[in-house]
């Protein structure tokens, strides 16, 4: 993906709770092919160095479900999703 970035085939990229731009070995190689493209989106619970190369960023939120039985006023048990 990053060869054909640097070549010019692959003009974009969404990227979701990954900052490549520092997990991955060959950062220089990732923040020159990040600077090839044409179009980044990033969606990540913090501003990260990748996000930095994004045209756009999202901010995501953190799942918080419950799945376990809450009781309502009157005693009777019910799922919850908050």
């Amino acid at each position: 993906m990053f060869e054909a970035a640097l070549d010019g085939e692959f003009k974009g990229l969404y990227l979701e709770g990954e900052d490549i731009a520092q997990s991955d070995p060959d950062t220089q190689h990732v923040t020159a092919a990040l600077s090839a493209m044409e179009c980044i989106v990033v969606q990540d619970l913090f501003l990260n160095e990748t996000a930095k190369f994004a045209m756009s960023s999202c901010p995501a939120r953190r799942s918080s479900k419950r799945t376990a039985p809450s009781p309502t006023p009157s005693g009777a048990s019910r799922a919850c999703a908050r």
